[in-house]
Formats: C-alpha cells, sequence, structure tokens
C-alpha cells in the first residue's frame, strides 16, 4: 500500500451528515447538551457503515451539512482502513475523497442547525480540541 510504503498509518478525516429530523440516538445527544449548537460531544464510539466515503478537508464535509439538522465528525482513522481515494481508483479528487472500510472508531461529533452562519475554523478547532 503506497501509505504504509511512506509511513502513513492514520489520517485526520470529516465526515458531513444532513437530516430533516435526527436519528434517536442524535437527538438524545442534542438534547444533553442543550440542544443543536456547536459544541462537540466527548469523543463516541461510532460503528461506520461497510464502506463510506470521507474527506481531508473540513470545508469538504461542511457541503454535506445542508439538512434541518446537521452532523459534522471528525476523526483519526488507522490508514490501513481507506479502501481508496483518487490516486488509486475510487475517490473524487476535488472533494479530497476518501473511501472507507467499516469499523468503529472514536469519533468528535459536532451537532449543529445550519441556520447558524458555519465557522469551519471554529468547528475544526472544536474538533481537534475533543480529541
Amino acid at each position: 500500500m503506497l501509505l504504509k510504503a511512506i509511513g502513513i498509518t492514520e489520517v485526520y478525516a470529516y465526515r458531513g451528515s444532513r437530516f430533516n429530523r435526527l436519528p434517536t440516538t442524535l437527538q438524545k445527544l442534542a438534547d444533553s447538551k442543550g440542544g443543536l449548537h456547536r459544541q462537540p460531544s466527548a469523543l463516541l464510539e461510532v460503528t461506520q457503515q461497510p464502506i463510506a466515503s470521507w474527506t481531508l478537508e473540513i470545508n469538504t464535509a461542511e457541503i454535506f451539512t445542508e439538512g434541518a439538522a446537521s452532523m459534522l465528525q471528525g476523526s483519526i482513522v488507522p490508514s490501513k482502513r481507506i479502501f481508496s481515494t483518487a490516486l488509486n481508483g475510487i475517490g473524487n479528487a476535488g472533494e479530497a475523497e476518501l473511501v472507507l472500510l467499516g469499523g468503529t472508531d472514536s469519533t468528535s461529533v459536532v451537532l449543529f442547525d445550519k441556520a447558524i452562519e458555519f465557522d469551519a475554523d471554529e468547528i475544526l478547532l472544536k474538533l481537534l480540541e475533543a480529541n
């Protein structure tokens, strides 16, 4: 694998999601934090889908948070879980996309209402502080 050959064992990746209504687990998290806002939770153990698109760029992840309720995840991902990038096949180079194999990750989650102005630098700092 190319990443292993150049000494990269893990990467920090982001995933944005949108919902018309938060799933029950996320709604309970939002309620426990006082509603939808920009405070990251403590690290959560999140089981990912068998294959999922993530990105190396927080601003790209934000594009996918256009619902009434949004979630932004930030996680340190072992490079062995990277199935593909635009450099070796599946993946969009313009989105700095990583296609990841499923697994359980300790993930910082930020829940927020898209009506609130988004500041990618502010969210990035909060995600990094949680890790």
